[in-house]
């Protein structure tokens, strides 16, 4: 979650050792409000293609990232087996699955930047890198206490440590992506969980507000007060931030926006039960609806009626899209969760 245009629970955990593998399985392919265009309901829109699934099962599919030729996505796996989750690659066109990291307890957000994809393991409390071809496996931190969401630029790698719970110890760290000792920029914070890297600022969630500081630190100031739980950050152009708010009862939830250099809020989609994840491309935001009719929705990134791009998914989590097609993970849902998979939807 989060990024420039390109969530987790609160359970304990126990440490462990994570091992990076280049093994593989097999795989079928804050100001005033604004005026917005909502509506409850989504109408149908008209993609123009089938769904192509390319991981089946996905077992418990959490997040997904993509560079030009591959999506790369984590998995909590089984749940009667220990240390089953994973950080994995597919090509985005379909075909054999390589598992990069596997070991892994509780893999959730992910990004990637110059052939490294970074991951936060919210139950080992681990920060963790490697390459795209499962080389250079780095251990950034062990240390957090439950890390929650991540992200990085050319020069630092970012997350935020959601602490415990009630005990105002979470944190806004960075580290170098060359290597190097971890920086706390904030701390004291309750219970941080999402971030994203947007120009010269990076900005979290922590409760319901969304706050900024510079990345290199200093002052943290409150962007917004959304009282309809912020969640899902995305920036764009250096200084547009766009966010989904779950809200508090369903039908509730919206995506908004708001201009980092100063400006209104912008409600730009209203009416959503639960919005998740968001992407955003040249013309148009998408996300997943993870309560009720468990649908991926798109609209115009100024504003709109929301178009479903496909329904009746099961747990649609995780997110994102390229110049062609729509990516997303489905987490799946009980008693073992192998409905769970990653697929693919050409865009409208």
């Amino acid at each position: 979650m989060g990024g420039e245009s390109t969530g987790s629970s609160s359970e304990g955990t126990e440490t462990t050792a994570t091992t990076a593998s280049t093994s593989s399985t097999s795989g079928t392919t804050a100001g005033e409000t604004t005026s917005t265009t909502a509506t409850t309901t989504g109408t149908t829109g008209d993609p123009p293609g089938d769904p192509v699934v390319l991981v089946d099962p996905c077992v418990r599919c959490r997040q997904l990232v993509l560079d030009d030729t591959h999506v790369y996505f984590t998995a909590l796996g089984p749940t009667n087996t220990d240390n089953a989750g994973y950080l994995a690659k597919v090509p985005k066109a379909g075909g054999e699955v390589t598992t990069l990291a596997s070991g892994l307890i509780g893999p959730s957000d992910l990004a990637h930047r110059d052939g490294v994809v970074y991951w936060v393991d919210f139950k080992r409390g681990a920060v963790e890198s490697v390459s795209v071809d499962g080389d250079g496996y780095t251990l950034i931190t062990g240390e957090a206490i439950h890390p929650t969401d991540v992200d990085v630029d050319d020069l630092h790698v970012y997350w935020v440590d959601a602490g415990n719970a009630m005990q105002l110890d979470g944190s806004l760290s960075r580290a170098p992506v060359g290597g190097g000792p971890p920086e706390a920029l904030i701390g004291g914070l309750d219970q941080p969980q999402t971030i994203a890297v947007v120009g010269e600022s990076v900005v979290w969630v922590a409760g319901d507000a969304v706050w900024a500081m510079p990345k290199d630190g200093g002052v943290a100031t409150m962007v917004v007060m959304d009282p309809h739980l912020p969640w899902t950050l995305v920036g764009e152009a250096g200084h547009l931030l766009y966010w989904t708010s779950k809200g508090p009862i369903l039908g509730d939830g919206s995506i908004q926006r708001i201009d980092l250099l100063g400006g209104p809020i912008e409600p730009l989609v209203t009416g959503l039960d639960v919005p998740w994840d968001l992407a955003i491309d040249g013309d148009r935001i998408f996300w997943t609806n993870l309560e009720i009719d468990q649908t991926i929705l798109y609209a115009d990134k100024d504003g709109g009626d929301p178009l479903i791009a496909l329904e009746d998914q099961i747990r649609p989590e995780g997110i994102a899209v390229d110049d062609t097609h729509i990516y997303w993970a489905d987490f799946g849902t009980v008693p073992d969760f192998t409905s769970g998979r990653l697929a693919r939807l050409p865009k409208s």
